[in-house]
């Protein structure tokens, strides 16, 4: 039921469309926008279209429940999202849940950031690496999804073919073709060039053929476990970061200060720090062109934050220089 005297159709229509979509963002969405129809059977609400004095109010129920910012947020999206998919207009656009968002944010703590990885843990990685399948495949994994800047859901799906190897004015290449992604609307693909390098402990290329003397070449898919599986399934969703997560345990770092896209932001923060464009890092990364999501992702080194300080304050400075003793 959709809450009140809604009308059962529409979430019949919803649940369509987005058990066809991808698979992370339905469950998340699925699950806080079930919460909030609950919430609005037990009062007599309609849950869609829904009114922006609900939502407030399914707001304070949240954190009167103790949940924290991401979980009241990720709630407020659902929302908006499924009013979306309906073409109605969405409550949560309204001052009222503006301001009560303000509010959200005063009483609640921000989430800790995770951490990027970085290129000594890979490197690091590689120390603790035995000549073994598992092994082999978890640091292939978490070297394309850091180089490639891939979200982890992509990584279970690729197909055996979706991988090649390539030349490109002498240099070998790594092409690497995503069927489908979050941002892909119109499900045409997109394809990441990834190129070889001197260092062969980080290099896509040599792990490519590393990997793939190893894996098992009638397997579906890319990425697959150690015994085979008569379903032939692809490994969950979230495997990249459990792989990562034994990974960082083997050199000694806390996992829980890392997370799911730490690969992913540090992919995009060792470039933008690199000099490459925000344009190029967002096609490569496949985010939206003009996102402002990219900017969380990337964190500017120290001397680059130093850079902004030395060129406000360089102009005069051999002018300052007389005021000294």
């Amino acid at each position: 039921m959709m809450g009140g005297d809604g009308d059962t159709w529409e979430l019949e229509a919803v649940s369509w469309v987005r058990s066809n979509g991808n698979a992370n963002t339905r469950r998340a969405y699925d699950g806080a926008f079930g919460g909030f129809v609950k919430f609005c059977n037990e009062f007599g609400r309609v849950a869609l279209p829904a009114a922006p004095a609900t939502v407030v109010m399914y707001m304070r129920h949240l954190l009167q429940e103790g949940k924290g910012r991401s979980t009241v947020l990720g709630a407020v999206a659902a929302i908006s999202s499924n009013h979306a998919l309906l073409g109605v207009a969405s409550p949560t656009r309204s001052g009222l849940v503006a301001q009560a968002k303000k509010v959200v944010f005063r009483q609640t703590a921000a989430p800790r950031q995770k951490k990027a990885l970085d290129v000594m843990l890979l490197l690091r990685f590689t120390e603790v690496l035995r000549n073994e399948f598992v092994d082999v495949r978890d640091y292939f994994m978490v070297l394309l999804a850091s180089a490639g800047m891939l979200r982890q859901h992509v990584l279970p799906a690729f197909l055996s073919h979706d991988l090649k190897l390539a030349s490109f004015a002498g240099r070998m290449v790594l092409s690497v073709f995503i069927e489908t992604d979050k941002t892909d609307q119109r499900r045409v693909g997109h394809t990441v060039l990834l190129g070889s390098n001197s260092n062969p402990r980080i290099c896509p290329v040599s792990w490519f053929r590393v990997y793939t003397s190893k894996r098992r070449p009638s397997e579906r898919f890319f990425f697959h476990g150690v015994t085979p599986l008569v379903d032939e399934k692809a490994m969950a969703s979230s495997t990249l970061y459990g792989r990562l997560k034994g990974l960082l345990r083997r050199v000694g770092e806390d996992p829980s200060l890392f997370g799911s896209h730490s690969c992913r932001r540090f992919g995009a923060t060792r470039a933008a720090n690199m000099g490459i464009s925000r344009q190029l890092i967002a096609s490569h990364g496949n985010w939206v062109p003009g996102s402002t999501s990219l900017e969380l992702y990337i964190d500017d080194s120290v001397s680059n934050q130093l850079s902004v300080a030395d060129a406000i304050l360089s102009r005069d400075h051999s002018q300052v220089l007389r005021f000294l003793p």
